[in-house]
């Protein structure tokens, strides 16, 4: 039973209360007070709460006081710096009272608008599982925290605050799960191993907490440890029912005359082979294979563990840092305006990597582009058709002055080749009545390190309504308004408009992530006038 103290309480409580109190409440930081409000102090080692970190931020003003007593040291799981109780706990026959000597919502502290109220709470829960009978004798610490976690490769970690602490009498039939990770429980000094094996030997642990961490991948030699065995079983098929068939022919007396039964037996087997080899083109090629590995190992858990956009890697060092550092900004500029958390960037190889975990992937194009791999291809082809966005920026280390940066007829011929291998729809200028142009800001041009060019989408909309764009192209060479190192310094220092410019480069790039996130939301004003009238009707 977890309790809060209150008005009520403070005027005279009942008997359902971990140790005795004193009538009325401790006011501090009031107007009659000479107190400022009190912050917590570090918890009890041998508590539930050992292992969380008290935020500085929190303040408590109002508290119910115990009554100094010989087990008052033992019965409290926390205390305010001062060293008053601000928690305190005792059993009750087969359960536990826990009294919490302030209130449960804001008014006498900020406790409960805190992140550690809900760890609290968290690590207060498994007291409810109590086992009946269990042995109160021991030495120690009552409750055991988590100290370190083992992962799927038999690595330790640091603690998660969300796993509960053991029960010092039920450790030893504890058995590794979801909810008790192994790893060392109990204090920093002598802790305790939570294994996978139990103590006769054979391992009763339930242990699918570790599917989403098993290696995929034989960490001494990174290579891969499982085998597509598709091909190898088809073969053996085929095998099969070509022996199968030349055994028929032999049992029906065909192979008494040599050039009927010769005749016979070789047809159905170049069929076979024929089928055979058509069926092995099709299946999927390594870079889907590739794929495939990467989507099974921690990549995917790691890419998808918060919002990230992607580049596509060239190859050249600079240029990729660049584009690193490029999204690193913009992933700045957006946690600073907007409520979109993101996380790093990623770096991309199309033939390998899985690019449907991410939204959006910038390319950098350099005027000397060279025409990908068909595995690459084939992996943006799926991506654009399943609702990716991909920025190609041209005018990566460029000069010129054309729409596109590709005054040289050998780059843009080597970029129109490039999109034609995607088979991409038309493409059509950005204005300021598309949905990019008003996503979040509403712009009028979208410059980078390059102002006065085109921007270019697909132009798929089909009468009023507005599809998202799978590619755009322009030549403004925004990653290098955008970069910024990790002390937020602009590794481009200036820019041909100065501030201005940059602004609204930014302004750009949050347009961009938002449209990539909310797609064609922004579209649906034009439906404003249709509804204001019917809604007049």
């Amino acid at each position: 039973m977890i309790r809060f103290a209150g008005p009520r309480m403070a005027a005279g409580g009942d008997d359902l209360i971990p140790v005795r109190l004193r009538s009325g409440d401790r006011a501090v930081g009031g107007a009659l007070s000479w107190e400022e409000p009190q912050s917590l102090g570090p918890f009890n080692p041998d508590g539930p709460f050992a292992g969380l970190t008290p935020p500085e931020t929190v303040r408590v003003s109002r508290q119910l006081l115990a009554v100094p007593d010989i087990n008052l040291t033992d019965r409290t799981w926390a205390r305010l710096l001062d060293g008053t109780p601000l928690v305190t706990a005792n059993r009750r026959g087969n359960g536990w009272i826990v009294l919490f000597h302030t209130s449960a919502n804001a008014d006498w502290s900020s406790l409960a608008l805190s992140g550690l109220f809900v760890d609290m709470l968290k690590r207060l829960l498994p007291l409810a599982q109590h086992r009946a009978g269990a042995d109160q004798q021991h030495n120690g610490p009552e409750f055991l925290a988590n100290r370190t976690v083992m992962d799927g490769f038999g690595r330790l970690g640091p603690a998660n605050t969300d796993i509960a602490p053991i029960s010092r009498s039920a450790f030893d039939r504890t058995s590794a799960s979801a909810a008790h990770p192994p790893g060392y429980y109990g204090l920093a000094a002598n802790p305790l191993a939570l294994s996978l094996m139990s103590a006769n030997g054979p391992i009763t642990a339930d242990y699918q907490f570790l599917e989403s961490s098993r290696p995929a991948m034989d960490i001494a030699t990174g290579s891969r440890t499982d085998r597509a065995l598709a091909p190898l079983l088809f073969a053996l098929m085929v095998a099969l029912v070509a022996l199968d068939m030349i055994a028929s022919l032999w049992m029906r007396g065909l192979f008494n005359r040599p050039l009927t039964a010769l005749r016979r037996a070789v047809t159905p087997a170049v069929i076979l082979i024929a089928g055979g080899a058509l069926f092995l083109a099709a299946l999927p090629g390594t870079g889907h294979a590739q794929n495939t590995e990467r989507l099974e190992t921690g990549f995917a858990l790691e890419a998808t563990a918060a919002t990230r956009i992607a580049y596509i890697r060239t190859g050249n060092a600079q240029t990729d840092t660049r584009s690193h550092a490029a999204l690193y900004g913009l992933k700045r500029i957006m946690e600073l305006r907007t409520a979109v958390k993101m996380g790093d960037p990623v770096g991309l190889d199309p033939a390998q990597d899985p690019l449907v975990l991410f939204p959006l992937i910038y390319w950098p194009v350099p005027p000397d582009i060279q025409s990908p791999s068909p595995d690459a291809i084939r992996a943006l082809s799926r991506f654009l058709r399943s609702g990716g966005i991909v920025l190609m920026d041209t005018g990566v280390n460029d000069s010129a002055s054309d729409s596109l940066g590709l005054e040289n007829p050998v780059s843009r011929q080597a970029l129109q080749r490039l999109l034609g291998q995607l088979d991409l729809p038309p493409l059509a200028p950005v204005d300021r009545e598309h949905v990019l142009a008003r996503s979040f800001y509403l712009l009028d041009e979208f410059p980078g390190r390059i102002t006065g060019r085109t921007l270019w989408v697909t132009d798929d909309s089909v009468g009023e309504e507005a599809r998202v764009s799978p590619i755009l192209i322009g030549g403004h060479d925004w990653a290098s308004a955008w970069a910024i190192d990790e002390f937020d310094h602009f590794l481009e220092p200036r820019l041909p408009g100065g501030v201005r410019q940059r602004e609204l480069s930014f302004r750009f790039g949050v347009n961009l992530v938002m449209y990539a996130l909310t797609g064609t939301y922004k579209a649906d004003q034009l439906h404003l006038p249709a509804l204001i009238e019917r809604l007049g009707e």
